[in-house]
């Protein structure tokens, strides 16, 4: 494997992460799995999720920190941009904005703020959310949910119920966001699942 500095790592994950955004669609990709087909020796792995942070910050993909830790990462507009702008050599990328999603976590009680509004009950997204990248969602919600040691076993059930409704209803040609909203709150009080929450409720706008 080829040893590399933390740059010459999180550029060649930023051009994979384009030509897979190219050749397979908008998806939430592994840090990890790209830079083992790419035969990067990775030092450290704390590299992933400083390469994920740096990535926000920049605002070239948005990213999924996962348990133990996994990053998975979706190019941006912006990021599409950036890579398209240094190939060209018409930018030197530093017009990238920052662009990060935020979740604040109150205290030590596993509560985390939940900021969705949704007007009504009856409130429908206009289409189905990508099968993949809610699958990769839902998988590592449930992990994270599994692997809780705060929750009771009782508490454990019903928010795995709740997320199997939740990837139900996003399966749907039009899935009813009020009845989603509803699911969100109480995985919203819990904060090993605060990443993919905030998500899926981004996901109703």
């Amino acid at each position: 494997m080829a040893r590399v500095t933390f740059t010459e790592f999180f550029n060649q994950l930023v051009e994979q992460l384009y030509l897979l955004d190219q050749e397979k669609g908008s998806h939430y990709y592994p840090l990890p799995e790209i830079a083992g087909a790419l035969d990067i020796d990775v030092p450290d792995s704390g590299w992933f999720i400083d390469a994920g942070h740096a990535l926000q910050d920049q605002g070239i993909a948005k990213c999924l920190f996962l348990p133990k830790g996994m990053v998975h990462a979706e190019l941006t507009g912006k990021g599409r941009m950036f890579v398209e702008s240094n190939r060209d050599g018409s930018d030197d990328g530093n017009n990238v904005q920052h662009e990060v999603n935020v979740v604040n976590v109150h205290g030590n009680s596993n509560q985390i703020a939940f900021t969705g509004k949704h007007s009504s009950i009856s409130q429908t997204l206009p289409s189905p959310v990508d099968s993949e990248t809610l699958a990769t969602l839902i998988r590592a919600a449930k992990n994270a949910l599994s692997s809780d040691a705060n929750l009771t076993d009782v508490e454990r059930r019903e928010h795995l119920g709740d997320l199997d409704e939740i990837e139900r209803q996003f399966s749907k040609t039009k899935p009813d966001a009020g009845i989603i909203s509803r699911l969100l709150e109480p995985l919203s009080k819990v904060a090993s699942v605060g990443n993919f929450i905030f998500k899926f409720n981004e996901f109703l706008h």
